[in-house]
């Protein structure tokens, strides 16, 4: 064989391999996306602003006829949201070409500010938000819109203070511009919410006399999936009690009450002061 006609197979040959080669690349392009994770407010009076710090977001997939939670984002990152002007910022994250049917947002914190430009001090009851109702994500750019009631996801306790739940209505999961929504979503169980009323007040100090009777009332306190409630009270004196309403009374002193309300998986709890005078 020649040098010339050695040369020509040779580039020929060169050009075929890049053709494979950049037909592979561009197949394996083409099979990677990325998953965008957005929560956005249907209902929110009380805030200006609210930022969720997420540690980590898991999707489910099907493997060999088991479900199982894939790990994608493991370090902190945050969802912010702010209503002037209406904007959100989501987490987003490269996906390989698959499908999943369930996503799971572990929660680290959430700090926001009240409409009227004040801290708001969040408690987190429901750390995990999981939503486990069938949808398909695949090859391409795709995002999960959580459409999140916030009036009924954030409980207020007192001025500035809330524990958070998440109530969510829908969700829409929006597949290269072919979106398909997902009204009442199923969920994962969530934390109940304990709250408690003294003498007929909710609050979270009360002054009363020695040996008068006071009544603990826990029928404030409920639960999000409707879930069977045990209640349990320390009264701080060493005595426990049980149920929605219990009777106590004390010697003179100061004393921190405990009501620790519990659906059977997960448990919320919440304190008051008890100031005894003679």
């Amino acid at each position: 064989m020649r040098m010339k006609e050695i040369v020509i197979l040779c580039t020929v040959m060169s050009i075929i391999v890049s053709i494979i080669v950049g037909g592979c690349i561009n197949t394996q392009q083409k099979e990677k996306g990325q998953i965008c994770v957005e929560i956005k407010p249907t209902s929110w009076d009380s805030f200006r602003e609210i930022n969720i710090t997420v540690i980590q977001i898991n999707m489910r997939k099907n493997i060999g006829g088991k479900d199982e939670w894939i790990h994608f984002l493991t370090q902190k990152d945050f969802i912010n949201i702010s209503s002037n002007p209406p904007a959100t910022h989501p987490l987003c994250f490269p996906a390989p070409a698959d499908t999943f049917t369930g996503i799971q947002i572990v929660i680290d914190s959430i700090s926001a500010v009240t409409s009227d430009g004040k801290t708001a001090y969040i408690t987190l009851s429901c750390k995990n938000l999981t939503i486990y109702n069938k949808f398909k994500t695949s090859a391409g750019n795709n995002s999960i819109v959580i459409n999140m009631k916030f009036n009924d996801s954030f409980i207020p306790f007192s001025q500035d203070r809330y524990k958070f739940t998440p109530v969510v209505d829908s969700i829409d999961i929006i597949v290269d511009g072919s979106e398909t929504h997902i009204e009442s979503p199923t969920m994962g169980n969530r934390n109940p919410i304990a709250r408690m009323s003294i003498n007929g007040n909710e609050t979270l100090y009360i002054k009363v006399r020695a040996n008068e009777t006071v009544t603990f009332d826990a029928s404030l306190s409920f639960d999000p999936d409707n879930d069977e409630l045990n209640y349990t009270w320390d009264f701080g004196d060493g005595t426990i009690a049980y149920g929605i309403l219990v009777e106590h009374s004390y010697s003179p002193g100061g004393y921190t009450v405990f009501l620790t309300v519990s659906d059977g998986e997960f448990a919320d709890k919440i304190k008051a002061m008890v100031e005894v005078v003679e």
